[in-house]
């Protein structure tokens, strides 16, 4: 292998080993869903690894007839949608995830509790930037030392 086919190979793995993906603040009307209601979500896109993210498109895919889409204008419900985050995800950013806004209407009733859709990272740009540039990690070596013999007065 060459160090492109470990590159290829780390940045195919990366949503997997670095990206975590969370559903919250669901809200919808009432106190139980209901068939035709339409209910918003955000998503929390946290990026634990080095690399700044741009571009990042989510894949939303509905189950069980759940119609789902973004909050753009133009995006209209389907039972499959792209949607995408504006801003750059900066690399080891665990402490300030993202949020992006998603919206979802139930279509059929089910008899007890049901996964309705999922979300998945379907592309993404990145930057070796904070790896490169930036790199913040503190390291042990190399270790600058001061020596000195020391006279008793």
């Amino acid at each position: 292998m060459t160090i492109f086919d470990d590159l290829n190979t780390a940045m195919n793995d990366y949503p997997e080993t670095s990206i975590d993906l969370e559903i919250i603040n669901v809200e919808f009307p009432g106190n139980a869903l209901n068939v035709d209601d339409e209910g918003s979500f955000d998503l929390q896109v946290t990026n634990r690894g080095p690399l700044v993210l741009s571009d990042v498109l989510f894949k939303i895919v509905g189950k069980r007839g759940t119609l789902v889409r973004g909050t753009g204008a133009t995006q209209q419900f389907a039972s499959e949608n792209v949607f995408g985050l504006t801003a750059d995800i900066p690399g080891h950013n665990s402490a300030n995830p993202y949020l992006i806004a998603g919206l979802f209407k139930v279509t059929r009733a089910t008899t007890d509790v049901k996964d309705l859709f999922d979300v998945t990272v379907a592309a993404y740009n990145a930057s070796l930037d904070h790896i490169l540039i930036d790199h913040s990690d503190p390291s042990e070596l190399p270790v600058a030392t001061f020596s000195a013999e020391v006279v008793a007065v």
